[in-house]
């Protein structure tokens, strides 16, 4: 008897790296327009910083404002500019996201077959925020849930994150699949016991492997439009 098939009725998307690209980090965006109002000495120290702060902000340890006034404190920014004035530098350089060119084709297909997707994000930006990135982008439809590890107090790769999303759903784990970039990431989904999925990421323990957003399409894992 052939064995039958384990479908998948949700899909968690990675952000960063998946669902969208920058043609800059905006941690680098944010100290080169530092350095060039003179604000700051040592980029490298800069960048060093955020990096440092912005993985506290992710984990929930520190609120993004919290993160904000840190950042204006350490850098020594004194009266030169505002808390406000940082805000915004960061807000507009997280704000620039191009969405993959294949997303909406693929995601419509996708859900047409009963299938609801998300996005699983360690971000310093809430929920929100960035669903008014994707309302930007022209594709926040194609999404029902958008969890965010700043508003979580949970970050990936930890495996209580990507439970939390299938909960939120009330699906088990097996019946949910995470796309990622990220092998760490990756790793950590398949041990909360979902279905790991990499994107040009060859050495990450997927479930399954693809070099293209498009080619999620034709994994074996999707109901049939009449299931659904």
């Amino acid at each position: 008897m052939q064995k039958k098939r384990r479908l998948v009725w949700a899909l968690a998307l990675d952000g960063h790296g998946v669902v969208y690209r920058r043609k800059r980090e905006v941690v680098d965006a944010v100290v080169e327009a530092l350095a060039e109002e003179g604000l700051i000495f040592s980029k490298e120290e800069a960048r060093s910083l955020y990096l440092q702060l912005q993985e506290q902000t992710f984990a929930g340890v520190l609120s993004y404002e919290g993160m904000v006034k840190e950042l204006h404190y350490q850098l020594g920014l004194g009266s030169r500019v505002s808390p406000a004035h940082l805000d915004q530098l960061i807000q507009k350089f997280s704000a620039e996201i191009q969405v993959d060119p294949d997303l909406s084709r693929t995601l419509r297909e996708i859900r047409s077959r009963g299938v609801r997707v998300g996005m699983l994000t360690n971000s310093i930006h809430p929920a929100k925020v960035k669903t008014q990135w994707l309302k930007t982008a022209g594709v926040d439809d194609l999404f029902d849930l958008l969890l965010s590890s700043v508003e979580e107090h949970c970050k990936k790769p930890s495996p209580e994150f990507f439970q939390r999303f299938a909960m939120r759903l009330a699906l088990p784990s097996e019946h949910v699949a995470f796309l990622g970039h990220d092998q760490e990431e990756i790793e950590g989904a398949r041990e909360a016991g979902l279905v790991a999925i990499a994107l040009a990421c060859p050495l990450a323990p997927a479930d399954f492997h693809i070099q293209r957003f498009r080619e999620l399409i034709e994994l074996p894992i999707w109901p049939e439009k009449k299931e659904a």
